[in-house]
């Protein structure tokens, strides 16, 4: 969507991923695998990325966080001449919230960019159904969404919407071998996952053992 004019939109978590995809972006541009165009950021994410700065020593020996100040700012994004300003020259923008919340940084740009098949949004974390970000990758052109609470719905130009697989989270084999690894003598419980992905890990990681998957607020005994 760059070689068109258009924008790149990635909506991303304040915490972590901002501050992971901006040096991917940085790097990808220092080796010519991206073209050389404005990368800005905005909101939580730029306040996480300025705490990681100030204390390198907590970092992974091998992290190399580019300075903050070659990033720029994304402005008043509920300004919606600002945002139209914003989208008329090529660039990458990477704004909160990672799903799409209706109302955050990244819903706000998007309200603009839907309406401009010269853009592209590119989804990097996980979506859950009831998210605007699930509806707008799924949706597809012609789909009517709310990008403002207090506002009327935008109808959907936009063609060039994809996901990209950056889980934060071990995968399930990862959290099989964790268990194996424990050796629990008799019980475990499974909790925080999507309904599928909790079912699985009590069916193939119990490990011989009793295996629990409580509802909120379900009171499990486990016995003496």
């Amino acid at each position: 969507m760059i070689e068109r004019d258009g924008v790149a939109l990635v909506p991303t978590f304040a915490l972590g991923r901002t501050q992971e995809l901006l040096n991917i972006i940085a790097r990808l541009q220092e080796t010519g695998r991206l073209p050389h165009v404005p990368v800005r950021t905005s909101g939580l994410g730029r306040a996480i990325y300025e705490v990681y700065r100030r204390f390198p020593d907590y970092m992974h020996p091998e992290a190399n966080l580019r300075p903050l100040r070659g990033f720029g700012r994304v402005g008043d994004m509920w300004n919606p001449r600002k945002v139209k300003e914003l989208l008329k020259r090529p660039s990458i923008i990477v704004a909160t919230s990672g799903m799409m919340v209706e109302n955050t940084p990244s819903a706000l740009i998007a309200q603009e960019m839907v309406r401009d098949k010269r853009h592209g949004i590119f989804f990097v974390g996980y979506l859950d159904p009831d998210t605007l970000g699930y509806k707008l990758l799924n949706g597809g052109p012609g789909t009517l969404l709310k990008f403002q609470l207090d506002r009327r719905p935008v109808e959907v130009a936009l063609e060039d919407i994809q996901w990209f697989y950056f889980s934060a989270h071990a995968p399930r084999q990862a959290l099989k071998a964790i268990v194996e690894r424990l050796r629990p003598r008799r019980n475990v419980i499974f909790v925080h996952g999507d309904p599928e992905a909790v079912d699985w890990m009590c069916r193939n990681a119990a490990n011989g053992c009793m295996s629990f998957a409580p509802a909120a607020g379900e009171s499990i005994s486990l016995g003496g």
